[in-house]
């Protein structure tokens, strides 16, 4: 009797995902054996076997791919899942957590550039939980509308897979998907905190360069999907003296553009880049900081806006933190980054050592910054002082060896055809505020939902990768 009622509450819990089996084992993979997991799923749906360009690959991108890859997200992540127990733990690494624009082609810039200058990264798993979407907007049930967000980030996925593999990059999951009343206390939190100020930060958000050039890539993509009868007589209402061998023209080059573009999905049976896209900050500021007191992250961003929120959770935003010292020697030096340069390139100058030095005296730094939530101010000042020094002696080392790499990165272009400078020029803001950075509301939910007291009860460093300063 008990197992038949156990069998009928199933049969109704899983009742819209036909084809999933639930046999528990997805759900007790650890966070590392889930995102390898997620990695190997991709490559074996998708067919990114060797011997397909990408070209090919996007022809055949289907509703059937995505449905069974977010069956396998429902596999992995039930609703009933306890996120805390797969967040790593605090350790010596230098971890940082990514809160900027959710976009990947902004996160994979983002992680080239900072990767040089820390241990792991964690980003949020763009994925939508098929459990926590309504049966109409589900894209297990109606898969064809996601076909052109899905490919984005699978595409995405692909690129950060050697990351993933070497645990530099670890997707979390989204605590308050799976926890609706600290979803609605966060939400209430920022609603309050930023509606003061909502007119202002909208004006900012329409300045930014980052949300044109995202809006403009949307536009180009919405308009290589429309039917060629309809892109044809668009043009010719465009302008009137065109021919219809320009337009022919036209048309050929639009085609031509499809093929080029990666995220675009050229599958004739598919919605090219109609259908319903999702795009993100990558959670609030209050979210933010409850998984970096939780995993002993920093907290780290390139998005203006992002890092006015963070400093805006200062807890003491005089000038008298004992680790000023360091902080202005970061704000006083030019760092280079590799930016807009292939991942795999990235991922190799690191495998090979580059830059350790430098990392390991970050990592050595941030150690004693977040060893004590206590400080003494003369004994923290003393050591602040003497790792000013030591920077400008490592940031010396590392500039000679960025020479080296710069003749690798140009070896490496030439043997893939490759022209350009990608080495870029840009301040890493260590920003180390005396008390840190943290919320009392996000403390006492904290308090409230974890046994285990071993969270930070601040985030005691933020640091904001800022390319425009040498501008």
């Amino acid at each position: 009797m008990e197992k038949e009622q156990a069998m009928n509450k199933n049969t109704k819990r899983y009742r819209h995902f036909s084809g999933v089996v639930f046999d528990g084992s997805g759900a007790n993979l650890s966070l590392y054996e889930k995102n390898m997991t997620l990695v190997e799923a991709i490559i074996d749906i998708f067919g990114f076997t060797e011997g397909r360009d990408l070209i090919d690959i996007k022809r055949t991108v289907s509703r059937e791919h995505v449905a069974e890859l977010h069956k396998l997200v429902a596999w992995l992540w039930p609703p009933d899942t306890d996120v805390t127990k797969f967040l790593p733990a605090p350790s010596d690494n230098l971890r940082a957590l990514y809160m900027g624009n959710m976009r990947p082609q902004t996160i994979l810039r983002s992680v080239g550039r900072y990767s040089l200058y820390c241990d792991e990264i964690l980003v949020m798993d763009p994925f939508m939980n098929p459990w926590f979407i309504a049966p109409d907007y589900n894209p297990i049930m109606h898969p064809e509308e996601y076909v052109s967000n899905t490919w984005k980030w699978v595409l995405f996925i692909i690129q950060l897979a050697p990351w993933i593999y070497d645990k530099q990059v670890l997707l979390l999951p989204n605590p308050l998907d799976f926890d609706s009343s600290l979803r609605k206390e966060m939400w209430v939190s920022a609603e309050k905190r930023l509606s003061p100020k909502k007119n202002d930060l909208l004006k900012f958000l329409e300045q930014d360069d980052s949300m044109e050039e995202t809006a403009k890539e949307e536009f180009k993509r919405t308009w290589m999907s429309i039917p060629e009868h309809a892109q044809r007589e668009k043009l010719k209402e465009f302008d009137k003296k065109m021919t219809e061998e320009d337009v022919d023209g036209m048309i050929k080059y639009i085609d031509k553009m499809k093929e080029e573009d990666p995220y675009f999905v050229t599958n004739p049976n598919e919605k090219g880049s109609f259908g319903i896209s999702t795009h993100t900050m990558g959670g609030n500021l209050e979210q933010g900081l409850y998984i970096s007191q939780l995993t002993g992250a920093h907290l780290y961003t390139d998005f203006e806006f992002r890092w006015r929120e963070i400093l805006s959770a200062q807890n003491d935003t005089s000038d008298k933190s004992p680790w000023s010292p360091i902080a202005y020697s970061f704000q006083n030096l030019d760092f280079k980054f590799l930016d807009g340069t292939d991942l795999k390139f990235v991922h190799k100058i690191k495998a090979d050592g580059r830059l350790s030095n430098l990392r390991n005296f970050l990592r050595k730094t941030w150690k004693e910054v977040s060893a004590d939530e206590t400080l003494n101010y003369e004994k923290t000042n003393k050591l602040a002082l003497e790792f000013a020094d030591e920077l400008k002696e490592q940031y010396s080392k590392a500039e000679s060896e960025w020479e080296g790499i710069d003749t690798d990165l140009t070896k490496w272009l030439l043997s893939r055809s490759g022209i350009g400078t990608l080495i870029a020029t840009g301040g890493v803001n260590w920003t180390i505020p005396a008390l840190g950075f943290a919320m009392e509301g996000v403390n006492q939910l904290l308090t409230a939902r974890h046994e285990r007291k071993n969270f930070r009860k601040n985030v005691p460093l933020s640091v904001f990768v800022d390319l425009k300063k040498k501008k």
